[in-house]
C-alpha cells in the first residue's frame, strides 16, 4: 500500500507586533511615569493647595485689604484643583490645573505684598 507524501513544512503564523509609542518630550515621559502613583500626586496637590497656598492667599489678603475679586479668584482656583482630584482624573489633568492655580495664587500673593509695601 502506498502512502501519500505530505509536505513536512509547517505553515507559519506571523503576528504583527504593535510598538508602544514612546513619548518624545520630557513632559510626556514624566506623565507616563507619574501615572503609576497618581493618587500620591493628587493627594500632594490637594494638601499643598489647602494647607499652604490658600492660607497664604487669605493671609496676604487680610494684611493688604484685598478685594472680593481676589477671594473669588482664590476660591475658584481651589475648586479648580479639587474637581479633577475628586473626579479621579489622570495626573495629566490634575498637575497642569494645579500649576495654573499655583501661578494665579502666587500672582495674588505678589499683588497683595506689593500693595502692602506701597502703602
Amino acid at each position: 500500500m502506498k502512502t501519500a507524501a505530505f509536505p513536512t513544512a509547517q505553515p507559519t503564523l506571523s503576528i504583527p507586533t504593535v510598538s508602544q509609542a514612546t513619548p518624545k518630550s520630557a513632559s510626556g515621559s514624566f506623565f507616563k511615569t507619574a501615572e503609576k502613583n497618581g493618587m500620591a500626586w493628587s493627594f500632594s496637590a490637594l494638601l499643598a493647595q489647602t494647607t499652604v497656598i490658600a492660607p497664604l492667599v487669605l493671609w496676604t489678603m487680610s494684611l493688604a485689604g484685598g478685594g472680593d475679586w481676589q477671594f473669588a479668584v482664590a476660591l475658584m482656583t481651589s475648586f479648580a484643583v479639587l474637581v479633577p482630584i475628586l473626579s479621579a482624573l489622570s495626573v495629566r489633568v490634575v498637575l497642569p490645573v494645579f500649576v495654573s492655580s499655583l501661578v494665579v495664587n502666587l500672582g495674588i500673593i505678589l499683588l497683595n505684598v506689593a500693595q502692602l509695601f506701597a502703602n
